[in-house]
Formats: C-alpha cells, sequence, structure tokens
C-alpha cells in the first residue's frame, strides 16, 4: 500500500505515472489505491488524479459514505465507509478491497 502525506502534491507525468512535490514517482497502472478522505479535500483530488492516471482500481475511503460514493461514481471505484481512528474498520476495509 502507498501511503502519501495528506499535503502532497501530485502532477501527472505521463499515461500512468504520477510524481509528488518531493520528486518520487510511482507507476499506477494495474495497481489498486486506496484513498482515505475521498469524500473531498486532498483525498478527493487525489482518487481522481489516480483514475485518471490509469490505476486499476481505487477504493474511496471516507467516514462520510455519500460523499465517497459520489467520488466513487464519478470515478468508477469503490466506496468504502470507514473511520480510520478504527482498528477494526480499517481492517474490514482491508479485507473489503482485497474480496473485490
Amino acid at each position: 500500500m502507498v501511503r502519501l502525506a495528506p499535503t502532497a502534491i501530485v502532477t501527472l507525468t505521463g499515461h500512468s505515472t504520477y510524481r509528488s512535490k518531493t520528486g518520487d514517482s510511482m507507476e499506477l497502472k494495474d495497481k489498486i489505491i486506496v484513498g482515505t478522505g475521498a469524500a473531498s479535500g486532498s483525498g478527493r483530488s487525489l482518487c481522481t488524479t489516480f483514475a485518471a492516471a490509469g490505476a486499476k482500481a481505487i477504493a474511496c475511503v471516507d467516514r462520510d459514505l455519500a460523499g465517497a460514493q459520489s467520488v466513487a461514481n464519478e470515478i468508477n471505484g469503490l466506496a468504502i465507509a470507514v473511520d480510520v481512528s478504527h482498528e477494526d474498520q480499517i481492517a474490514r476495509m482491508i479485507d473489503t478491497v482485497e474480496e473485490t
């Protein structure tokens, strides 16, 4: 799983590659992305950016299921309601992503 700081700035450098403001890059083709905070702000932006960059699948994760579902519908992703401060919900989310 790739973890990005919530303040990461992502720019597309090619069809399926992203480059962060620190210069790190990663091939996104055939990758499954779990985007937390997906209902709004930087989480939403990262999910839509990764979708545009060619990620295989994106799980849009947020406590706000309706907001996460809105983003998931926009990018053909999967919405999952999770409060990441609860370890049991994180474990359930991982199971859901792995089963999908």
